[in-house]
């Protein structure tokens, strides 16, 4: 019999009115448990599948290895979504990338504009990380290979192409800065890997999943649906378009091979059957058959992508 993932009940009391979370057009609030932790709760938006998106991802990063923050199905006053823990450690603060990016490479960086910023690029990124003096997260165990802040980057961009995330926007990956004062050199490490709810197709209605798995048109299929995805990520800034997950993850490799490689590898044991367990631990009223269908094709097709960049 499958156990389902549960679904936390948050209270309203429990709210967290002095913080407030002002990032993102999703409606959210923080809360704290009755053990003190901090969470942030984020409403679905109507016939949309945030929630189990940011499962699905949350479960697949843990299987590849990835630091990433811990989500789980949730509701409040009836109205489904997720529940997503704080990760942000006593002593540290959260600096996003479009601030590194205004402070390290353009002071003119268009920081307040998440989408078709094409100063947002692969090389102003990797910049970032080696510039900054960005470490690798403490008390975690990554592949051989992945020794620096820019390799473990690349893991994160392999799950986006794997879950097809369009949303790696300046403001969904970040460093961890320790508080110092002014004339100290900065002590930070790369953030784990957030807010995935923008993946697996979960905006797509049913109907239109449907047809794409038919395949009856061949202009109108999984594979077409996975290849107009962006990535939020550009190659230059001066490309109109953004890479694609599987392209800025390929981009990625030249820059940092060893640990492109080590993704990869720990991609291969990471098997279909595993995602498809995760897939079905979704409770019924969350996801609709037809949906886990798409999303183990979705997976499917972009792991194959993904390893045929290094057999």
């Amino acid at each position: 019999m499958t156990q389902y993932f549960p679904i936390i009940v948050v209270s309203p009391e429990a709210r967290e009115d002095a913080r407030v979370e002002p990032m993102g057009t999703k409606r959210k609030f923080w809360y704290r448990t009755p053990d003190g932790g901090r969470w942030l709760f984020k409403f679905n938006r109507p016939a949309h599948g945030e929630d189990w998106a940011e499962k699905i991802a949350c479960e697949i990063a843990e299987l590849l290895g990835l630091p990433h923050a811990v989500a789980d199905l949730a509701s409040c006053e009836n109205q489904s979504g997720v529940a997503v823990r704080d990760f942000v450690p006593e002593g540290f603060r959260l600096v996003h990338g479009n601030e590194l990016l205004v402070e390290l490479v353009d002071p003119a960086y268009p920081r307040d504009q998440n989408f078709k910023v094409r100063q947002h690029n692969l090389p102003n990124v990797f910049h970032v990380l080696q510039t900054a003096s960005v470490a690798l997260p403490s008390a975690i165990h990554l592949p051989a290979g992945v020794n620096s802040a820019a390799g473990l980057l690349a893991g994160y961009l392999l799950l986006d192409a794997l879950i097809s995330n369009t949303d790696r926007h300046h403001e969904n990956w970040a460093i961890l800065e320790r508080r110092a004062a002014k004339d100290q050199p900065r002590v930070a490490e790369l953030a784990p890997t957030f807010d995935h709810a923008s993946s697996l197709g979960r905006n797509e209605p049913d109907e239109k999943r449907q047809l794409r798995l038919d395949g009856r048109d061949t202009q109108y299929t999984v594979s077409t649906y996975l290849a107009k995805a962006p990535s939020r990520i550009y190659a230059s800034d001066a490309d109109e378009r953004p890479l694609s997950p599987l392209d800025a993850f390929a981009g990625a490799s030249r820059v940092v091979p060893a640990a492109a490689r080590a993704w990869l590898a720990a991609l291969d044991y990471c098997s279909t059957d595993s995602v498809r367990e995760i897939v079905a631990r979704v409770p019924d009223e969350r996801m609709s058959a037809v949906a886990r269908r798409f999303v183990l094709r979705m997976v499917e097709l972009s792991r194959q992508e993904l390893l045929r960049l290094c057999p």
